[in-house]
């Protein structure tokens, strides 16, 4: 392409290069601002350790209900040994037959360990209800953090106060679940 001693400009040559463009000048902040900014980092905080501690709990319940729902399965199988037991016992009586003499023992043997089980597999069960519980608190208060860091961002978008104001009520919320789920 001939250009008869002119330079062609090019629209790549037309952009200007970041530091030739001036910065923006900084917009005052709003007194609050920066407090808000700060809630919200506490509040993820809150949400964060809220959630870990629920799933913490909802796991540990799981594994509750898998050990009750086992002890209730070996305490049915004990259950089904001891009517075996008793129904030959009972036979052998009809019969006019002589027992015999471990039957009696095993019987026993059987209803102690149905008796042991059944205090394991009820504790379980207890303790399993007692984490869903907390991990119910614990995710509440994740969750109200959560509702509480949009709140805030909100707040900043809009530049209004107000919306902060609430947030901090979330974050109050949000810690007082926490804390119920702990006790």
């Amino acid at each position: 392409m001939r250009t008869h001693g002119r330079r062609v400009r090019y629209h790549c040559d037309m952009i200007k290069s970041p530091g030739s463009v001036p910065a923006p000048a900084p917009s005052p902040s709003l007194p609050w601002t920066n407090a808000a900014a700060v809630t919200a980092a506490i509040l993820a905080a809150l949400a964060s350790i809220g959630a870990l501690l629920s799933t913490r709990h909802t796991t540990e319940a799981m594994i509750d209900q898998i050990d009750a729902s086992n002890g209730w399965s070996l305490y049915q199988a004990k259950s089904m040994k001891l009517n075996v037991l008793e129904s030959k016992m009972e036979m052998m009586q009809a019969m006019s037959q002589p027992a015999v003499p471990d039957d009696a023992a095993r019987v026993t043997r059987y209803k102690a360990e149905q008796a042991e089980i059944k205090v394991e597999a009820e504790a379980n069960q207890g303790s399993g209800k007692d984490h869903r519980a907390r991990a119910a608190k614990f995710a509440a208060g994740s969750t109200a953090a959560q509702i509480s860091i949009a709140l805030t961002a909100i707040s900043l978008l809009i530049k209004r106060p107000w919306f902060w104001w609430l947030s901090l009520v979330g974050m109050c919320v949000s810690a007082g679940f926490i804390v119920l789920g702990s006790v």
